[in-house]
């Protein structure tokens, strides 16, 4: 019989191939078990215009987007272990919390523009304005929101992925591939 396996991620670690599946099994070379990681994902929903300064089709002007935003986290937890009361990596009242401070308020209902996208245009003063340093693209919101999902994370919880849909069919994805061990 034999065996066939798509793999999202391959990395190079002490001269052997470490594959990542899916985010859920890593696997070494030689098919053995290495790691099943548990982890605990909320889902949330924001509206936000941008624009991307020089692009040269439509996403140069602003527009806005439902956004679709995956927060997965993971534990230090030993991956056969039961988790002891109240029985979870992370409450998903608790982790809707965070997240809606730490992000969601910040960027739902909001423009974001550049700086380098207002330097080239009429002066704007938008109430719901958010100025980035970055171009607002779904990548760099993602980099935004793991910076500021990293600061408010109890001790013992990790994040380990997150996604964002621009469109129902186009998203931009985050993910931490630990190495057997980690996390």
């Amino acid at each position: 019989m034999s065996l066939f396996i798509f793999c999202s991620f391959i990395r190079w670690k002490n001269t052997q191939f470490t594959v990542v599946i899916d985010r859920h099994l890593i696997l070494n070379t030689k098919y053995q078990y290495l790691s099943i990681m548990l982890q605990a994902t909320k889902i949330f929903h924001f509206e936000m215009a941008h624009a991307i300064h020089d692009h040269k089709g439509a996403c140069g002007n602003i527009h806005g987007h439902s956004y679709e935003l995956h927060v997965t986290v993971t534990s230090t937890v030993p991956e056969d272990a039961y988790i002891t009361s109240p029985g979870m990596l992370i409450d998903f009242k608790d982790l809707k919390s965070m997240v809606n401070r730490a992000v969601i308020e910040k960027l739902d209902h909001k423009i974001a523009l550049s700086r380098a996208y207002l330097d080239k245009g009429p002066a704007t003063s938008f109430k719901n304005l958010l100025q980035m340093e970055v171009e607002p693209s779904a990548e760099n919101l993602l980099i935004y929101a793991k910076k500021s999902i990293e600061q408010i994370l109890p001790e013992g919880i990790n994040l380990l992925a997150l996604r964002l849909f621009e469109t129902k069919d186009s998203y931009a994805e985050w993910v931490r591939y630990p190495i057997a061990g980690e996390i």
